[in-house]
């Protein structure tokens, strides 16, 4: 990865004529490297992920990274940090019903997820963190500078990591639901995403893979529990350099499937929402979680 830098020419006196063109060379070659220099979204980690964020999880995972050395301190060695500033550039996006597969799609169908704009909402997903400082969270993918990742023929990661854009030292991807059907059903599917993602990552990028919590009802979890399983190991067969959290654990379960007070519910009491934890039970779920979340931090920066 390589961010382009902005310069002028040095003109030499070889003649009049010589001497303009080269200078004009200069001025013009000018404007389009600043261009492309200005373009870089200065984020130190970069966390993706799909409607889980724009439901609860983006504040509460902004919260944990912006802090992550005191998040993870009860979990590191006295003295241990991340090598990251005290306060990293954290800069976090969900869009809806993506996975995976949606960003390593170069076909517009494939990024249709990722791409169209939602014809009721008109906006297809949120962003928090140094990418986005208004009070409003939600965004559309393709439109304003931080979001430019729908370039025909190729893939959103293709374009994210291209000419120094977005050049993160942490990637983090958080995803399950929406691929979870297909993983569960054939781990040939899960592998086959983790291989594509792979070689779409620039390989010098630290990354790590965590699944998201679990939903309300029991059968839809043991759905996305088998789907973790095989997710998981398909990033071990894969031989990937992305560290893996499950998001699925016997703690995480017993606080999340079944219970209504951790999901949004009608006035009469019943669960209205099954499929997105509160902001409330996102901040109990990743608490659960945190000791295996640090482990793969220091694994990945040091």
């Amino acid at each position: 990865m390589r961010t382009v830098l902005g310069g002028g020419r040095a003109c030499s006196f070889r003649g009049a004529v010589l001497f303009v063109l080269a200078c004009m060379a200069g001025l013009v070659a000018l404007p389009l490297a600043v261009r492309a220099d200005a373009r870089h979204q200065n984020v130190d980690v970069l966390v993706l992920g799909d409607s889980q964020i724009t439901f609860g999880a983006g504040p509460v995972l902004l919260s944990f990274f912006e802090m992550m050395d005191a998040s993870c301190r009860d979990f590191w060695p006295l003295g241990y940090g991340s090598g990251l500033s005290d306060q990293p550039a954290v800069g976090i996006i969900g869009v809806r019903s993506t996975s995976l597969r949606s960003w390593v799609s170069r076909t517009d169908n494939g990024k249709q997820m990722l791409c169209e704009v939602d014809r009721k909402w008109r906006v297809n997903g949120g962003s928090y963190g140094v990418l986005n400082r208004n009070e409003n969270p939600y965004i559309q993918i393709g439109q304003g500078e931080a979001y430019e990742f729908c370039e025909s023929g190729k893939s959103a990661f293709e374009v994210m990591f291209a000419d120094g854009y977005y050049m993160p030292r942490l990637l983090v991807l958080t995803f399950l639901g929406n691929d979870a059907p297909q993983w569960a059903a054939n781990p040939e599917t899960a592998l086959q995403e983790v291989q594509d993602t792979m070689a779409q990552l620039p390989p010098d990028l630290p990354c790590i893979f965590m699944t998201t919590p679990p939903v309300y009802r029991q059968e839809s979890a043991d759905v996305r529990s088998k789907a973790q399983e095989n997710i998981m190991a398909a990033f071990a067969a894969a031989g990937s350099r992305c560290s893996v959290v499950a998001g699925h654990t016997d703690a995480t379960l017993a606080l999340n499937v079944g219970n209504p007070r951790h999901f949004r519910r009608q006035a009469s009491g019943a669960v209205q929402d099954p499929f997105h934890p509160t902001r409330e039970a996102q901040t109990q779920t990743l608490t659960a979680i945190s000791g295996a979340l640090c482990a793969a931090i220091a694994e990945q920066l040091h």
